[in-house]
Protein backbone atom coordinates (compact mmCIF):
# COMPACT_ATOMS: atom_id res chain seq x y z
CA UNK A 1 0.00 0.00 0.00
CA UNK A 2 1.35 3.39 -1.37
CA UNK A 3 0.61 6.19 1.47
CA UNK A 4 1.07 9.58 -0.40
CA UNK A 5 2.01 12.70 2.25
CA UNK A 6 0.98 16.12 1.36
CA UNK A 7 3.78 18.45 -0.12
CA UNK A 8 5.93 20.56 2.46
CA UNK A 9 7.44 23.55 0.75
CA UNK A 10 11.18 23.60 1.00
CA UNK A 11 12.14 26.21 4.09
CA UNK A 12 13.81 29.46 2.01
CA UNK A 13 17.27 29.73 2.28
CA UNK A 14 18.23 33.32 4.21
CA UNK A 15 18.61 36.40 2.59
CA UNK A 16 21.99 38.12 3.46
CA UNK A 17 23.43 41.69 3.09
CA UNK A 18 27.19 42.78 3.24
CA UNK A 19 27.68 46.12 5.02
CA UNK A 20 30.72 48.37 5.26
CA UNK A 21 31.05 51.06 7.67
CA UNK A 22 33.60 53.64 7.78
CA UNK A 23 33.86 56.78 9.28
CA UNK A 24 31.05 57.95 8.83
CA UNK A 25 29.72 56.19 6.35
CA UNK A 26 27.72 53.08 5.93
CA UNK A 27 27.47 50.95 2.58
CA UNK A 28 25.38 48.23 1.77
CA UNK A 29 25.26 45.42 -0.98
CA UNK A 30 21.76 45.89 -1.19
CA UNK A 31 18.67 48.11 -1.02
CA UNK A 32 15.95 45.07 -1.13
CA UNK A 33 15.52 42.00 0.28
CA UNK A 34 12.89 39.28 0.46
CA UNK A 35 10.47 38.64 3.64
CA UNK A 36 11.89 36.35 5.77
CA UNK A 37 15.11 35.82 7.13
CA UNK A 38 17.63 38.40 7.08
CA UNK A 39 21.50 37.56 7.95
CA UNK A 40 23.24 40.77 7.82
CA UNK A 41 27.36 41.04 8.06
CA UNK A 42 29.21 44.15 9.12
CA UNK A 43 32.78 44.71 8.16
CA UNK A 44 34.23 47.54 10.08
CA UNK A 45 36.61 48.82 7.39
CA UNK A 46 37.10 52.05 9.70
CA UNK A 47 39.37 53.44 13.21
CA UNK A 48 36.58 53.70 15.30
CA UNK A 49 34.43 51.27 16.60
CA UNK A 50 30.53 50.19 14.58
CA UNK A 51 27.85 48.69 14.67
CA UNK A 52 24.79 47.52 12.47
CA UNK A 53 21.13 47.59 13.95
CA UNK A 54 18.23 47.15 12.20
CA UNK A 55 15.05 49.98 13.28
CA UNK A 56 11.95 49.28 11.88
CA UNK A 57 9.71 52.19 10.70
CA UNK A 58 8.37 52.98 14.50
CA UNK A 59 11.94 53.56 15.96
CA UNK A 60 12.09 50.12 17.52
CA UNK A 61 15.63 48.27 17.07
CA UNK A 62 15.17 45.13 16.35
CA UNK A 63 18.69 43.34 16.00
CA UNK A 64 22.06 44.49 16.46
CA UNK A 65 25.82 42.85 15.57
CA UNK A 66 26.67 44.59 18.72
CA UNK A 67 30.12 46.79 18.79
CA UNK A 68 32.20 45.64 15.63
CA UNK A 69 36.70 46.17 16.08
CA UNK A 70 38.47 47.66 13.32
CA UNK A 71 39.20 45.74 10.95
CA UNK A 72 36.53 42.86 12.12
CA UNK A 73 33.22 41.41 10.39
CA UNK A 74 30.23 41.03 13.01
CA UNK A 75 26.85 39.46 12.52
CA UNK A 76 23.03 39.37 13.21
CA UNK A 77 20.24 37.14 12.08
CA UNK A 78 16.73 38.62 11.90
CA UNK A 79 13.27 37.58 10.53
CA UNK A 80 11.60 40.41 8.79
CA UNK A 81 8.23 40.98 7.55
CA UNK A 82 7.61 43.67 4.43
CA UNK A 83 8.27 46.93 5.06
CA UNK A 84 10.61 49.48 5.31
CA UNK A 85 13.37 49.44 7.71
CA UNK A 86 16.86 51.37 8.60
CA UNK A 87 20.25 49.87 9.06
CA UNK A 88 22.12 52.24 11.56
CA UNK A 89 25.45 52.39 13.45
CA UNK A 90 23.52 53.31 17.18
CA UNK A 91 27.14 54.88 18.39
CA UNK A 92 27.67 57.72 19.72
CA UNK A 93 26.17 60.01 16.73
CA UNK A 94 26.93 58.30 14.06
CA UNK A 95 24.02 58.13 12.38
CA UNK A 96 23.23 61.46 12.73
CA UNK A 97 26.42 61.89 11.02
CA UNK A 98 25.29 59.80 8.18
CA UNK A 99 25.80 56.45 8.81
CA UNK A 100 22.39 55.18 8.17
CA UNK A 101 21.04 53.05 5.19
CA UNK A 102 16.98 52.10 3.79
CA UNK A 103 16.09 48.28 3.70
CA UNK A 104 12.82 47.74 1.66
CA UNK A 105 12.02 43.97 2.54
CA UNK A 106 9.26 42.58 -0.28
CA UNK A 107 7.41 39.85 0.13
CA UNK A 108 8.76 36.70 -0.96
CA UNK A 109 8.50 36.71 -4.80
CA UNK A 110 7.88 40.01 -5.35
CA UNK A 111 11.06 41.30 -7.16
CA UNK A 112 13.02 41.25 -4.02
Amino acid sequence: MLVSTPHQPASQPPARLLAFASEYRLGTSRAQAPAGVLVAQLKNNGQDDHDLAVRTARGKIIASTGVVRHGALGQLRVRLQPGRYVLVCTLADHEARGMRSVLVVRARGKGA
